[in-house]
């Protein structure tokens, strides 16, 4: 499986078995900074602690704005999105995206959040 930030794929090809293990799930941006949060960011942490999710299929807006792309790699793959309910700023936003193959197995998951 494959793990991202927003529109890039962050680490290759992960195990079932390495993804057992909830570190591995964390990724680090570069910079330290992905737009509007500070590494390191997890798509499993993040909605463990959010409380009520929305779960959603296809494309989906931006928080206030459109629909961003999603990773070239998973673009042609069917998508479920994750994402806050009872926001009450866009800095609070965040969406977990999981991505299908047409067996149903997940091939990617994305974290992104919204940038000020």
């Amino acid at each position: 499986m494959l793990l991202g930030l927003g529109p890039d794929i962050i680490r290759g090809t992960r195990t079932l078995t390495a993804l057992a293990d909830p570190p591995a799930w964390r990724l680090q941006p570069k910079s330290g900074y992905f737009r509007a949060a500070v590494g390191p960011l997890s798509a499993i942490d993040t909605p463990a602690d959010a409380g009520a999710v929305r779960v959603t299929g296809g494309p989906h807006a931006h928080c206030a704005s459109p629909p961003m792309p999603p990773p070239d790699q998973v673009a042609a793959l069917r998508r479920i999105s994750i994402q806050p309910t009872g926001t009450d700023s866009c800095l609070e936003w965040w969406t977990v995206d999981l991505f299908l193959t047409d067996t149903g197995s997940i091939a990617a998951v994305t974290i992104d959040v919204w940038e000020p």
